[in-house]
């Protein structure tokens, strides 16, 4: 959020690319994660956002192959 704040590139990126876009911010099951060194989640908490990430994009039905290969 520091370098290229939210509100002044990545909504307006999502809006003209007319995709979805998922901001941690915008769920309450990420807001206890932390970045250890600012920029990447610990090994832990990667598992967890990715595990709750493929959930809400499921339920969006944005992601439509169900295969785990």
């Amino acid at each position: 959020n520091k370098g290229l704040p939210r509100k002044d590139y990545w909504d307006d990126l999502v809006q003209l690319a007319e995709v979805n876009g998922y901001h941690f911010e915008d769920y309450d099951v990420f807001k206890n994660l932390t970045c250890p060194e600012w920029s990447h989640l610990s090994a832990e908490d990667a598992r967890f956002f990715t595990t709750e990430l493929v959930k809400i994009m499921l339920a969006d039905e944005a992601i439509t192959n169900y295969k785990t290969n």
